[in-house]
Parts: C-alpha cells; structure tokens; sequence
C-alpha cells in the first residue's frame, strides 16, 4: 500500500491545452490529440490526464472513456465567417491578428491550468502561444510540449482558397495581398511557440529540418513521432491480388490538394488505363461518372470499398503534413501508388512496399507495368504492412517515454 501511495506521488500530472474543444466527429488534428492521450495513457510514469479547451460555454464532460474534457469560456479563434474576415483585415491593416491579441486575454483558461497545476503541459497549435506565455510567467516548474508541423504548414490556407468558389481575379487579389503578410506574420508567432516550449515534437523528420533552419532551438529537444497509430488487430488479412482491376482514392473534395488529385487522375491516368475502374470516396465531392472514373461521394461504411479495391492511389502534389488516409490504404495489404510527398513520413521503398513516382505524367505507366506481373503486386503487397513499422503503438510509446524523460 505504502508503494502504491509512493507510485501515486511519483506520476505525472498532464494537461492538454487546445483552442477549441474535441467535437465528436473528429478530423486529422483531433485525431492526432486522441493518438497521444491513448499512448499516454498507457506509460505507467502518467498519472492524471484533462484536456483544457476554449469553449462558448463553461462546463465539463468526458471523452475517450475517463478523460475529462473542461471547456472553458473565452475568447475563440475564429476559422470562417466574417470574424475571420475581419481578423485577416486586421492583419492586412495593422499587421498582426487580433485573435490572438484576444485569445491573450483568456484568464480563465490560465487560471484553470494553475489551479490544475500540470507537471507536463501539450500544446498542440500556436493559437494558445498567448496562453502559454501567460501560464510560464506564473508557473516555471511545468515542461511544455509543443507538438506541431513545421510553420510550412501555413501556407496551406491559401491552398484551401483553390478549393474555394470564389472568382479567379479574387483568389488573385488575396494571394497577391496577403500572402506575404501572412506567411510572415505566422511564421514569427509558430517561432515564438516553440521558444515557449522545452520540448518540441514532430510528425516527420521533414518538420524536424524545417523547424531547425527556422529556429534557434537544440536538436536534442526536437523528437519525430507520427500523430497517428494502428493497433494489430487493424491489419487486414492479406488477399493475394493478380489483377489490378479496381484503384481507389479516398479524400474530402473541400480539401484542394484532394481536388488536384482527382483531376490528375480523370485527365492523366485513368484516360490511358480504360480497363481499370478508379473509384473516388470523400465528403463534398459531387456523385459522378465520367468514363472510368466513379465519384462516389460520402459513404457511410469506407470498409466494404477498400476491401473490394485491387490498389489505392494518391498523385498528392500540394499539401502538407502527414496524410493519415496513407496509413489506412496500408492497413488494407494492397498496393499502394503515390508521389514521395503523399508517402511523407511513411517507410516507403521504391518497389518493394509502395510504388512512388513523383513524375505525374508516368503514373499510369507505373500502374500499367504493374498490373503486367502478378509477382511484383504481390511482394508489395507482402511488404506493405512494413511501410508501418513506426506506427505501431508499442514503438509510439517507447518514444513518448523518451521525450517524458528528457531533461533540458
């Protein structure tokens, strides 16, 4: 009892400080939060765990099982509409967000943080800069974590304009206007993040370089650690495939890298390739059928049509980050073709796991020569799963009680 009550003294206390709260269909950042406090959770040195998170409205309530979530009333970031408009004014105008002047102002939230007084504090965005700021002054014993891309992430809000039905004169009014202002401007706040924080963690070992030229800090405190995992049981059982007859590519038509990648293949490979079918799955995207290109649209169940498929596609030629989409066409032990940006923190090997050719214009011929020798589909196919191996709950774990265990 004596040891237990000792253990108990000895276990870390975390917080997770976010700038809204988890909804409960989450996207690819809140999944990345779900990751960790899963991961976290099971490392025996963790003991409490509570997400503190912006909200229009103060109270508490539970996700993932036990972990409390305290959505505490304050001043949000604003991502559409016309408080939006009026922030990126402010920055066109005055030089700077007054979002973040006003998120500054969240006392509550620091208030709460104190009182909860964390040995560990997770940062997951640089919209809580201001709130970081605020909590190191009054409370210089906890460790920050700032688990971030590297600031080129930023220039995907102008990627997401493309996607966008604004007039084409417009879209260029506002790259030619803000694009500098705003790179510049965030840039300099994603730096002073991670100046606020003892330890930085990253996807890939991309942000890793990225964030080294642009900042001063030690290459000891910055650790490379996927935000997204897969338990055993998740892989699927191989299925030998000697024909590809069926490609499928999944992803968001709101999303424009998505858009682009659909485009390439109805213009440049599905054209070449008539005698296979590829099939297109994402929210927003309009049902269709063009030739040998299916739209499908939203589906409820993904399962049924990732079983089903030969292969899986993804000529991603914009975005950034990890694409969690990858992880799943793995899972499912079929080929997988893509550019070396769509493989982007994934252990990919040119015709052993995956296939990658980042030449758009020979894609297909890629597919077609594939498609010639069923011994080729099926040692990528054997070897997919090990495009994986650093996602793995097990490993994911191991580096997390390195970077618990870091000292300055």
């Amino acid at each position: 009892m004596v040891l237990e009550q000792e253990h108990r003294k000895n276990e870390l206390k975390v917080a997770f400080l976010l700038y809204k709260p988890l909804p409960k269909v989450m996207g690819g950042g809140d999944i990345a939060v779900r990751t960790l406090i899963d991961i976290l959770k099971r490392i025996p040195e963790v003991g409490k765990l509570e997400i503190f998170a912006i909200s229009n409205r103060d109270y508490e309530e539970k996700i993932f099982g036990n972990v409390i979530q305290k959505h505490i009333k304050g001043y949000g970031y604003p991502e559409r509409g016309f408080s939006r408009f009026l922030d990126l004014l402010c920055l066109f105008v005055f030089g700077f967000r007054s979002s973040l002047t006003m998120i500054s102002k969240n006392r509550k939230v620091v208030d709460a943080l104190v009182k909860y007084d964390p040995d560990l504090l997770i940062a997951l965005s640089f919209q809580v800069n201001p709130i970081i700021s605020k909590f190191k002054s009054i409370n210089k014993n906890a460790k920050i974590i700032a688990y971030t891309d590297s600031p080129e992430v930023l220039s995907v809000v102008f990627e997401y304009l493309e996607a966008t039905r604004l007039p084409n004169l417009l879209k260029k009014f506002v790259r030619v206007l803000f694009y500098k202002r705003y790179l510049k401007f965030h840039q300099k706040v994603a730096v002073d993040f991670i100046k606020n924080s003892d330890i930085v963690v990253v996807p890939t070992e991309f942000d890793k370089e990225e964030i080294l030229q642009l900042s001063d800090i030690n290459k000891k405190d910055i650790f490379v650690i996927p935000p997204i995992s897969y338990k055993e049981n998740e892989v699927k059982k191989l299925k030998p495939t000697s024909k590809i007859k069926k490609v499928v590519f999944v992803g968001a038509c709101n999303f424009w890298p998505n858009l682009q990648a659909i485009e390439i293949i109805k213009q440049k490979i599905a054209p070449k390739l008539k005698d296979i079918e590829f099939i297109v799955v994402g929210k927003y995207c309009k049902p269709q059928k063009e030739d040998n290109v299916y739209i499908m649209g939203e589906v409820k169940d993904l399962d049924p049509i990732l079983r089903e498929a030969d292969a899986f596609i993804a000529p991603i030629v914009s975005g950034r980050g990890i694409k969690t989409k990858i992880l799943t066409y793995f899972l499912y032990r079929k080929p997988v073709i893509g550019t070396s940006l769509a493989f982007r923190g994934y252990k990919v090997k040119n015709n052993y796991n995956a296939i990658v050719e980042d030449n758009i214009d020979n894609i297909w011929r890629r597919l077609y020569e594939l498609n010639r020798s069923k011994k080729d589909i099926l040692r990528i196919q054997k070897n997919s799963i090990k495009a994986l191996e650093d996602f793995k709950i097990s490993k994911l774990k191991q580096k997390w009680i390195k970077v618990l265990r870091h000292e300055k």
